[in-house]
């Protein structure tokens, strides 16, 4: 079965021209880079068990960049890409994407860095088909 994670991490890396990783960077990542999580999911329930609804799920992304100023473009490029995204992807149905919070994170100090590194953080909320036919 196919995730929406997939389509993520792809539209991520397209967008902004970084490597994006699930949950956790490896020590060592060359700046810019994005990391993603899946927040939450929610899932409709009735008392006979699941509904017909689509799943939603909250993602978060985080965008690093080496200056406030790239962070701040890395993440307008990921907003034109992903937010109001309707498709196929992956062999899923995505039927909608909103960008529901973007808000600038702490910066952080890495180690061999005598400079911060700048963060951008994205919440996306996707909603999905999760067994969509391939033709």
């Amino acid at each position: 079965m196919s995730y929406p994670e997939a389509w993520l991490k792809s539209a991520v890396e397209a967008a902004a021209g970084l490597k994006a990783w699930p949950v956790s960077v490896p020590e060592g990542a060359a700046v810019p880079f994005a990391c993603y999580r899946r927040m939450q999911t929610d899932r409709e329930r009735h008392m006979g068990g699941a509904a017909c609804m689509p799943p939603v799920a909250s993602f978060e992304v985080e965008l690093y960049a080496e200056g406030y100023t790239q962070a701040k473009e890395l993440a307008e490029r990921v907003r034109l890409a992903c937010d109001t995204f309707k498709g196929e992807a992956g062999g899923i149905l995505i039927e909608r994407v909103d960008l529901t919070d973007e808000r600038d994170g702490d910066p952080v100090f890495f180690e061999g860095h005598d400079k911060p590194t700048y963060m951008v953080v994205m919440v996306f909320s996707v909603r999905w088909i999760e067994k969509y036919p391939r033709s």
